[in-house]
């Protein structure tokens, strides 16, 4: 195969894969036709590994030959690459593995001989996450007990101490819980990397793939992929496979430790939901609990397992590297799910139902309004997994309940495990009724309850009542988990908006010297042979024509937010949002609300816009058309100069929503591209001219490291996100 661009294609697939948040609701980042393999590989091979079911994707290591090849070839997300290529040639999900051809093998240890299980998590994020349930997941999935002697846990180890527990265990299994050097960096606000190989400090820890173990004085050490494989396969014995929970793990660290000697070892292409991992590595244990000779039966299954998920799944590289093929002999066809035949599980209805299911049960401590308005659940946690048996349990019973004053709003599911289902995740199966009118209303903090019972037939499983907070209904947050509801509060509807466009069309009239002008979105926008500004300058002239009602009709002034009653130093300081009745009638707001009312009224008339989030600041921005906005979805704006600059990491770990963006650098590549217009909202209080607002706009993405993410109003609305129910309150 001779593929010249392959460097640059690993790059610009890996960032669309990375930013696959914002693809379609189908679950496509395109329609197929710009994989870089339908250019590589003929239709008739594209149909043959489309019917195969399962390909294996073979990659160099070292040589000559890998020098040009095999890192580019590493990278790749080909698990993206030939789905979207394949499409329209199979009838069900493609499985890709992938093998390293590497240096001559070492002996490797006995897959179940002997596991062990690490929980890393330095400094603050100990107390941040709980670890140790996930180990305890991997014991129920393996079918051992906590006093199994084959199994052994080491929690928050230093590099020494990790490369002396392999030594000492020569483990075949190796599980390793815990946090890539990206996320670990966001998490702690870490700007500094220590070397462990000369202490010195370097910058910019999220430079390299690598994991975070304990350094000097409990903090964080940054390891490289070299560093973490040399640590976790250079025993005597290799591990037959090790598996990396972590972010950003399949490229360079997977294959790294395949180089180092182990037979098999799996990561993630970038980032994946909590959840998804979880129920991912429970699959895949319980499957190779009954059958460990087959890594890529397990692995199937556990992704079959995934793909019951789709909405969460879209795009999700998971990564089996191996030294050895794994696809010789193997049938084309669907996976066949098998139940673990392990002595070591008791039958279910033999035993009590305390002793068949255990339940994970985490509800949020506060809840905002706008997560429940959009059909988001109150649990960060609702699990139900299978303890040590074997069959069917049935006849699960769930209920749960949230109290709100003199009311209460059950929902309730039953269910069964399935034989070959470890665990069910309920979390966001569970949705609470909006029906309170209390809790539409309420200004202030509410303290109420939620009640969850689990039941086997008529015998509690778990009965318990948590304390939940109900946060007031405008009241946001600027956190990784609120910050998604923004669009909530962008009000179109809100009572004030429609007077205010209905003022706006005299200097509609002014500005483009028409009695007709009137708000018609992007219907007039010019044909593609007129010069750029010529083509959108009707766009431009409607959003002049709002900005210059709120400058000449309205004597705005600036104002700190309302009092929340929080800890204003705190990292999640909430911040209670003025609705466009409360601007326009108070006559002033903060930067955050006035970008609001600006994205009220240009979605108002059907010009779609967005919200520009900063490190303590906010605003608004429009599209000059629809077929811009497409092009950015769809990733037709990444040319030639981009594609080479993209990283290969993804300057955020976050996991967001379709609607976020948090790529700088191509954000700023539109902007300055005349696709998408910023304005600075807080100009209306000083009286500044539009040109003004765009061209200030336009400065305040001079930084990388003030942005943070990009809020497009639109592609919320599409994804169901809705305005929440308070307008018209002045």
């Amino acid at each position: 195969m001779h593929w010249t661009t392959i460097a640059r294609d690993a790059m610009v697939q890996g960032y669309k894969v990375r930013n696959r948040q914002r693809w379609t609701a189908e679950g496509d980042s395109d329609d197929g036709q710009d994989s870089p393999l339908t250019d590589i590989l003929t239709q008739e091979e594209l149909r043959a590994i489309g019917k195969e079911g399962v390909v294996e994707v073979s990659v160099p290591w070292s040589d000559s030959e890998g020098e040009e090849w095999g890192w580019p070839a590493r990278i790749m997300p080909w698990e993206f690459v030939l789905g979207a290529a394949t499409r329209d040639y199979r009838d069900r999900p493609l499985t890709v593995v992938r093998r390293l051809h590497t240096a001559a093998r070492r002996a490797t240890a006995p897959l179940l001989g002997s596991a062990l299980l690490i929980e890393a998590a330095p400094g603050a994020l100990a107390q941040l996450y709980n670890l140790a349930e996930e180990t305890r997941l991997v014991r129920a999935s393996l079918g051992v007990s906590d006093d199994d002697q084959r199994v052994h846990v080491i929690t928050q180890p230093d590099e020494r101490r990790l490369r002396e527990a392999v030594g000492e265990f020569q483990p075949g299994l190796v599980h390793y819980a815990g946090f890539d050097n990206h996320q670990a960096a966001g998490l702690l606000g870490d700007q500094k990397r220590i070397s462990s190989a000369t202490s010195d400090t370097q910058r910019d820890p999220s430079a390299l793939d690598g994991v975070a173990l304990t350094g000097s004085n409990r903090g964080p050490q940054y390891l490289d992929a070299e560093q973490i494989a040399s640590v976790l396969a250079r025993a005597a014995n290799a591990p037959t496979l090790v598996a990396i929970n972590t972010f950003y793990s399949a490229a360079r660290i997977a294959p790294r430790l395949v180089a180092e000697g182990a037979a098999h070892a799996i990561g993630f292409q970038d980032t994946i939901d909590d959840r998804l991992a979880e129920l991912f590595f429970a699959t895949l244990y319980r499957e190779l609990s009954g059958n460990p000779a087959d890594v890529l039966g397990a692995f199937r299954a556990a992704l079959d397992a995934l793909r019951e998920k789709p909405k969460r799944l879209r795009g999700v590289g998971v990564v089996l590297w191996s030294a050895d093929s794994l696809v010789a002999g193997v049938a084309p066809g669907p996976t066949v799910r098998r139940v673990a035949a392990s002595s070591r599980f008791v039958p279910a209805t033999s035993v009590p139902a305390s002793e068949q299911i255990e339940v994970i049960c985490e509800p949020w401590k506060e809840m905002n309004y706008a997560l429940l308005h959009n059909v988001r659940s109150p649990f960060e946690h609702l699990q139900i997994m299978r303890r040590q048996v074997s069959g069917p349990v049935a006849n699960i019973n769930v209920s749960v309940t949230l109290y709100v004053g003199e009311e209460s709003f059950p929902w309730v599911k039953t269910l069964t495990l399935g034989e070959s289902e470890q665990m069910a995740d309920l979390t966001d199966k569970v949705v609470v009724p909006l029906t309170s009118a209390l809790m539409r209303t309420q200004s202030e903090k509410l303290r109420s309850v939620i009640a969850v019972e689990v039941r086997i037939g008529n015998d509690i499983v778990h009965r318990e009542t948590y304390g939940m907070a109900l946060a007031p209904v405008d009241q946001w947050s600027d956190t990784d988990k609120d910050r998604l509801w923004l669009p909530s509060f962008v009000l179109p509807r809100d009572d004030k908006i429609a007077g205010l466009v209905q003022s706006a069309r005299n200097y509609l009239i002014a500005i483009e010297d028409d009695p007709k002008a009137g708000f018609d979105g992007y219907q007039s926008v010019g044909s593609a042979n007129l010069s750029f500004a010529e083509r959108y300058k009707s766009v431009d002239d409607q959003v002049r024509a709002i900005w210059c009602a709120l400058l000449l009709e309205r004597q705005l002034l600036y104002i700190n937010p309302p009092p929340s009653y929080a800890n204003p130093l705190a990292d999640d300081s909430p911040q209670r949002l003025r609705t466009p009745s409360e601007i326009l009638s108070g006559g002033h707001g903060t930067c955050i609300d006035l970008a609001l009312l600006l994205c009220a009224c240009l979605e108002y008339i059907d010009i779609w816009p967005v919200v520009f989030l900063l490190d303590g600041h906010a605003f608004p921005g429009y599209w000059r058309s629809d077929e811009l906005h497409d092009n950015f979805q769809h990733f037709r704006s990444l040319d030639e100069v981009e594609g080479t600059q993209l990283r290969t990491a993804s300057s955020s770990a976050r996991l967001e929503e379709s609607y976020t963006v948090t790529g700088y650098r191509e954000v700023k590549s539109i902007v300055e591209r005349g696709h998408l217009v910023p304005l600075e909202s807080v100009w209306l209080t000083t009286r500044e001219s539009f040109t003004s607002a765009m061209a200030d706009g336009f400065n305040n993405l001079r930084s990388q490291r003030e942005f943070n993410s990009m809020i497009d109003v639109r592609r919320a609305r599409d994804e169901g996100i809705a305005p929440l129910p308070i307008m018209g309150r002045a």
